[in-house]
Order: C-alpha cells, then sequence, then structure tokens
C-alpha cells in the first residue's frame, strides 16, 4: 500500500508539470521514507504519528540543515496530501542556515579571464556578461546563436527548459568570435569539452561537471575563490552595452 500511495502522489506531481527531475528527487526521498515507516509497521502513510516522523526525520540527521529543511518539507506536503498531519504535528524546527555567498569583483573577473582556458573564459563571459546558469550555457548550440541573441534554454518547463532569445552584447559577441577561431569543428555544442582520452563529450552530466572542476582548478591558480553562481551575481550587479 506505501508504494501505491507514493506513485499516486508522483503522478499528480508530474500532473501538475513538475519536471522530470523534481519528480525523481521526490521519488528518491520518499522512497526511503516509505523504508523507514514500513519498518515501523505502518502500512499506510495515514497511520504516522508524531513518533514516527521523528524517526524518519532521524534518517536525515548527517546532512546539512538546508537540506534536511528541503526533504521534511518534501516529505510534509506528501504527508498532508493523504490526509495526516502528523508532520505538522511532531512541529520539527530545522534551522536553515546561510550559506556563504562568492562574490568576485570587476578586477578579480579580469584575472580570472586571463588565466582560464578558452573553453573556461567562454564559460565565465556567458556567466558574467549574460546571466547565463551553467546547464543553460553548456547546452548552447551553434544553432542557438543568432545575429543579436542566444536561443537559451531555461530551467523547468519540460524537458527542452524555458526556451527565450536573450540579449546578446557586443562584448560577447567579440568574445565567441575569438573563440570560434581556436574551437574547432569538433562538435555542434559551443563549448567543447573533453575528458581525459580527448573524446568530446556532450552529455550534460559529464559537461556541468567539468564546469565545476574547472573552476575549482582556476580558483587555485589565481588565489581566490571563483564558482557559476559568483559569474551570475557579478552580472546582476554589472550592466553591460
Amino acid at each position: 500500500m506505501l508504494e501505491d500511495e507514493l506513485e499516486s502522489y508522483l503522478k499528480r506531481c508530474e500532473n501538475r508539470g513538475l519536471s522530470p527531475n523534481s519528480v525523481y528527487l521526490y521519488r528518491s526521498i520518499l522512497s526511503r521514507a516509505a523504508v523507514k515507516v514500513r519498518e515501523l509497521g505502518r502500512a499506510s502513510f495515514i497511520d504516522l504519528t508524531p513518533d514516527d516522523v521523528y524517526e524518519v526525520v532521524g534518517m536525515w540527521s548527517g546532512i546539512s540543515p538546508n537540506t534536511r529543511h528541503g526533504y521534511l518539507k518534501i516529505f510534509e506536503e506528501f504527508v498532508e496530501w493523504m490526509g495526516c498531519s502528523a508532520v505538522k504535528d511532531a512541529d520539527i524546527l530545522v534551522p536553515k542556515t546561510t550559506p556563504h555567498r562568492v562574490r568576485v569583483s570587476d578586477s578579480q573577473i579580469r584575472t580570472a579571464l586571463s588565466s582560464a582556458s578558452p573553453e573556461l573564459r567562454m564559460v565565465m563571459v556567458l556567466g558574467s556578461m549574460m546571466g547565463l546558469r551553467r546547464k543553460e550555457i553548456m547546452g548552447i548550440r551553434l544553432s542557438d546563436i543568432r545575429k543579436d541573441g542566444i536561443l537559451v534554454h531555461g530551467k523547468g518547463h519540460g524537458t527542452e527548459g524555458k526556451i527565450a532569445i536573450q540579449y546578446m552584447p557586443e562584448g560577447v559577441k567579440k568574445e565567441i568570435s575569438e573563440y570560434m577561431k581556436v574551437r574547432g569543428p569538433a562538435s555542434d555544442l559551443l563549448v567543447v569539452v573533453r575528458d581525459r582520452s580527448g573524446k568530446v563529450r556532450n552529455d550534460i552530466g559529464y559537461r556541468n561537471s567539468w564546469v565545476t572542476n574547472e573552476y575549482q582548478k582556476l580558483s587555485a591558480q589565481v588565489g581566490f575563490k571563483i564558482t557559476s553562481h559568483s559569474m551570475r551575481r557579478f552580472f546582476g550587479t554589472s550592466i553591460y552595452h
């Protein structure tokens, strides 16, 4: 019965428009909760008590407060949908922490750009001058680049994401033009990523990890931390024409 209840809820989430990635996350969190609920001898989530909830939440004791808070909200929403108030009655307080936000100055951006590889420099330019996310940048194809804009597949809204043409500043146009001179015809994706064997990688998971790893190496090289989010924050406090 627990599995049937879970599947009914996940189907509802899909019908509400929740993205496949979010449904996958919900399934992972709630499936683990179902295992614990079964161990507690409950045949249905409706039968949960506040004490049962404490046991479920205890599974997440080793993760960060912010992540634990997110898991609890997902679990609470599901249990309330089932018609059970156990999570609410348990009145669990999971304090959220304020993460340290990495910020970089204009001079630091210039230093990092001069030290970055052509591929990472292109990623940095698109992040700091257009405010694009890592996944959005790594998904840009040559055919997405227009005269004055770039077709961007944003977060959510199905497998293709939210599609929009974003204005491309002159500085970005110049950077793309320079990058194309050294890029080569290896892929139809703008930023060419290769693994250690030299093979071109077009799978988004590898490409996203590549960006993170390259930022870490660059941070060690220049002596200050720089991340994908710091590029977007820089864009948010700067104006380019």
